[in-house]
């Protein structure tokens, strides 16, 4: 009964990784038929300011003596990639998906949580 729970546990936080399903943006209820266009008209703003660096971007050492590159859209580590789809330095949270070719997981997504100490480091 443990291992069905903890295998229910981590499907439902691989599913939380999931990226959205593709669809064929056409919502229906009762006889009212409504199609979206596609074109996205609420934000006006006209931001054009570049997307904030990756505080985690660099080189690192793991406590294992293991190399990790990290950028802003590539997570490399013992010749495994992940290419990054999202981050939040507020929240320290990254999240991509594995490489086809990785050894663990491939295709599937990663979500990696990260703190600072007390000093900031």
């Amino acid at each position: 009964m443990h291992r069905h729970l903890a295998v229910s546990s981590l499907l439902v936080l691989l599913a939380a990784c999931m990226p959205p399903k593709e669809s064929d943006d056409t919502a229906t209820t009762g006889d009212d038929t409504s199609t979206d266009t596609g074109t996205d008209t609420a934000d006006t703003g006209g931001d054009t300011a570049a997307p904030e660096d990756l505080e985690l971007a660099g080189e690192w050492v793991d406590d294992g003596g293991g190399s990790h590159s990290v950028t802003n859209t590539l997570w490399t580590t013992r010749g495994q990639t992940i290419t990054l789809t999202r981050y939040d330095n507020d929240a320290g949270v990254v999240v991509g998906q594995n490489g086809a070719a990785n050894d663990w997981n491939p295709g599937l997504w990663s979500r990696f949580d990260w703190t600072t100490d007390i000093n900031g480091q």
